[in-house]
């Protein structure tokens, strides 16, 4: 997993950080950071940022991934403020200030799902919504979390499918078709189904009506 940090303005990487490389992650992968996480960035805006820092851990265990959430929280406190962090799980965007606020309580008990995981909705014509994660399979979880058609808020699938996220982590493949898992508010059947976003991947689906 990486973490690039952006900026149209110098970056320097901490000296105690051996793992930090000056390195430009793929356009085409600021792109669609941009896309999931809802950033309006022009042509000019993304080519504009010319700086880069990348921070990486081999491991996907949840303490790597709050390591190096915390390392990229250290080295932001003397970046730029017009800094980017761009992480390739999802991938998903943020800027210095909602990473660094996400980050600073990040903890095994309250794990930072959102900074690590892209939540993508479609709106649907008949007042549905679907959602589809981006990077919960970098984090333990054995497949994406995603829900078709729901009358639910934004906010609510949101809420139920972060806790799924947390709820396969640890479960790893012990999660069949058909089972019911136990959300923070109320339980919730999964399915094993192709996933919604065409990749030929299968998925957890959950019945959220």
């Amino acid at each position: 997993m990486r973490a690039y940090l952006l900026s149209a303005s110098p970056l320097s990487s901490p000296s105690t950080v051996k793992e930090a490389q000056k390195e430009s992650p793929d356009p085409e992968l600021l792109y669609r950071g941009a896309q999931l996480a809802g950033w309006y960035l022009t042509v000019e805006g993304i080519e504009k940022m010319t700086n880069a820092v990348v921070f990486s851990t081999e491991g996907t265990a949840l303490s790597d991934v709050l390591a190096l959430t915390q390392t990229v929280r250290d080295a932001l406190a003397s970046a730029p403020d017009d800094t980017l962090v761009l992480i390739d799980s999802g991938p998903v965007l943020h800027d210095k200030a909602s990473f660094s606020d996400q980050a600073e309580d990040a903890a095994e008990d309250d794990p930072p799902i959102f900074l690590w995981v892209a939540f993508e909705v479609k709106e649907h014509e008949d007042g549905t919504r679907s959602l589809l994660t981006h990077g919960a399979t970098k984090l333990g979880s054995p497949m994406e979390i995603e829900v078709d058609r729901s009358q639910r808020s934004v906010e609510d699938l949101l809420e139920r499918a972060a806790d799924a996220v947390l709820v396969a982590m640890a479960a790893g493949g012990e999660i069949a078709d058909g089972d019911t898992i136990e959300l923070s508010e109320d339980r919730v059947r999964v399915r094993i189904q192709p996933s919604l976003s065409g990749s030929g991947e299968r998925a957890f689906r959950l019945r959220l009506p």
